[in-house]
């Protein structure tokens, strides 16, 4: 009999890559249940539906935080339903894709391993926000504190994560790289009358998004920056209206509609620049490693990033673009305007010879022996 395992989300499983992999990789050797809020459409998987509280009522819950009423706050109308969908079920392993969502996992493990799959360092998550600190940061150290090490394991995405949990919280971490499908494509032609530069992914105020459209002031007139910003909550489309309102001062700038996410690479590939430039506004900024570089990667463009150290890491051990001296937009502007066609077509064919490599393909293994190892009880993984 195979053994059960319980993908634990919230979230739409058509837009996320990675938990996406992870059901495919797990297909063939366990019976797999999933818990999310829209089902993966090519997935014949038995799935429990998070229905969560709309925004009005959910509100209603945060003075429960300040009140330190923190039990209270975790059991609303979703996780008591979903729990009780789930408490029929036995599970060898539950694989949970948010801090928040511990304790529910807890509550219907009954002896199964858990593995916390952090995306991000959450304890820090959102501390450049003056609000997030006032109603959330206890909250999410109490669930750290109190859950964390219950976990038989945690991934995140990066080495710096990784050690941040192992450092802080004393627990058997390691790290799988944020990677995307390899795409068998070729670099687009270069133009150097229209140098193409392409930013995509959610619209979050502490990204700073607006250095990238100022970054345009530096830039010399070859040079167009499209943006494609997917809001993911009232404040998010707020800030797109005053990104939009900024923008409109430079006419070489483009706002456009958001892809699929499996078509994402397709569309970027006729790009020549993937930017990501991002001032360490926390934690979490500045370790990143974003989703959207390997994207970038799939779509052979030069990389153009700011430095932070995890991106200038993979960036100058692979060779594949330019890295800004410092968080100003004109130090990463200087570099971009000094490219020649030999270097532009240099770095996309780096992005080119590495894309395989740098594929998520390569983390298959090391996500199903990680697996492996927690369900048979041996030590933990090697980090």
């Amino acid at each position: 009999m195979k053994k059960r395992v319980l993908i634990f989300t919230y979230t739409n499983m058509n837009v996320d890559g990675i938990i996406s992999n992870h059901l495919k990789w797990l297909a063939d050797e366990y019976e797999i249940h999933a818990v999310c809020h829209i089902p993966h459409e090519q997935h014949d998987i038995r799935y429990f539906k998070y229905e969560d509280d709309p925004f009005p009522k959910r509100m209603l819950r945060y003075p429960l935080l300040q009140v330190r009423s923190y039990e209270s706050f975790v059991w609303n109308r979703p996780n008591r339903e979903i729990a009780a969908a789930l408490s029929e079920n036995r599970y060898d392993l539950i694989i949970v894709h948010h801090l928040r969502l511990l304790p529910v996992a807890f509550q219907v493990a009954k002896g199964a391993k858990v593995i916390l799959y952090a995306r991000e360092f959450y304890t820090e998550v959102y501390s450049d926000s003056l609000l997030w600190r006032f109603v959330m940061r206890d909250y999410y150290n109490w669930l750290a504190g109190n859950f964390l090490k219950k976990c038989d394991f945690t991934i995140t995405v990066n080495e710096s994560l990784r050690n941040f949990y192992t450092e802080r919280f004393g627990i058997p971490a390691g790290f799988i790289h944020n990677a995307v499908n390899y795409s068998d494509i070729e670099p687009s032609p270069t133009d150097m009358d229209n140098i193409r530069i392409i930013h995509h992914g959610l619209a979050s105020k502490s990204r700073k998004i607006e250095l990238m459209i100022d970054m345009m002031r530096y830039l010399d007139e070859r040079f167009t920056l499209t943006l494609i910003l997917v809001e993911h909550s009232t404040i998010s489309r707020m800030y797109i209206k005053k990104l939009r309102k900024l923008a409109a001062a430079y006419p070489r700038i483009t706002f456009t509609e958001a892809r699929p996410f499996d078509e994402i690479v397709a569309y970027t590939n006729a790009f020549d620049i993937g930017l990501f430039f991002m001032p360490p506004t926390n934690l979490n900024e500045e370790y990143s490693l974003a989703h959207k570089v390997f994207q970038y990667i799939q779509a052979r463009l030069v990389l153009a990033i700011s430095p932070l150290p995890e991106m200038k890491k993979l960036v100058e051990a692979y060779d594949l673009g330019v890295v800004g001296d410092t968080n100003e937009p004109e130090s990463l502007a200087c570099k971009l305007n000094s490219l020649s066609k030999q270097e532009i077509d240099y770095y996309k064919s780096r992005a080119h010879h590495h894309a395989k490599e740098l594929g998520a393909e390569s983390n298959k293994d090391k996500f199903l022996s990680i697996v492996e190892s927690i369900l048979n009880s041996r030590s933990s993984p090697q980090p």
